[in-house]
């Protein structure tokens, strides 16, 4: 589990960087995974609204369909 993480974080860790200004690896608890609670909580949600349509509306469909494959 643990590698299958750490690959994600090189896969995916430089485009992350570009879309959200932030390490992947801030969010990444190994060897858990990605963290989506604490990441919704730094993107600031507001209540009711959920992540993905959050995503799409403010970083594009694309930042969506990374954080799925991140989770």
């Amino acid at each position: 589990m643990w590698l299958f993480s750490r690959m994600k974080v090189l896969e995916f860790g430089g485009r992350f960087k570009r879309v959200f200004g932030r390490s992947l690896q801030d969010f990444y608890v190994c060897p858990l995974g990605f963290d989506i609670v604490a990441f919704d909580e730094w993107l600031e949600v507001p209540d009711g609204e959920s992540t993905s349509g959050f995503l799409v509306e403010h970083y594009g469909k694309e930042a969506d369909e990374m954080v799925r494959l991140l989770l």
